[in-house]
């Protein structure tokens, strides 16, 4: 187990104490991480992220589909079922180990 992590904070239960969630959530925390992020914009690791302009300005789903596997493609056990884009969010949709799963990134 691990602790969950909100808005870039960990994230407290209501008796304060660090907000722990099982091993499922832990990747999925770990996918939005990676989605959420600009490719490129890690020092220490330059292909962790996405490019986002994938999502603004190529409205063709197997691209998208294409760069969020690929993005997701060092984490196991995920496979990306689809993804769904709007003007303001994509709907990332995930299979991990069994369980269903979707990440939302506002882009």
């Amino acid at each position: 187990m691990t602790y969950k992590i909100e808005n870039g904070t960990y994230a407290r239960d209501e008796n304060g104490r660090f907000e722990k969630i099982d091993y499922i959530d832990e990747i999925v925390q770990s996918c939005a991480m990676e989605l959420k992020c600009l490719l490129g914009s890690i020092y220490t690791d330059k292909d962790f992220g996405i490019r986002f302009d994938s999502f603004r300005y190529f409205l063709n789903w197997n691209y998208n589909l294409y760069n969020v596997r690929q993005a997701l493609s060092d984490i196991s056990g995920v496979f990306v079922k689809s993804v769904i884009c709007t003007d303001a969010q994509a709907v990332v949709n995930l299979l991990i180990n069994g369980y269903e799963r979707q990440v939302k990134i506002k882009i």
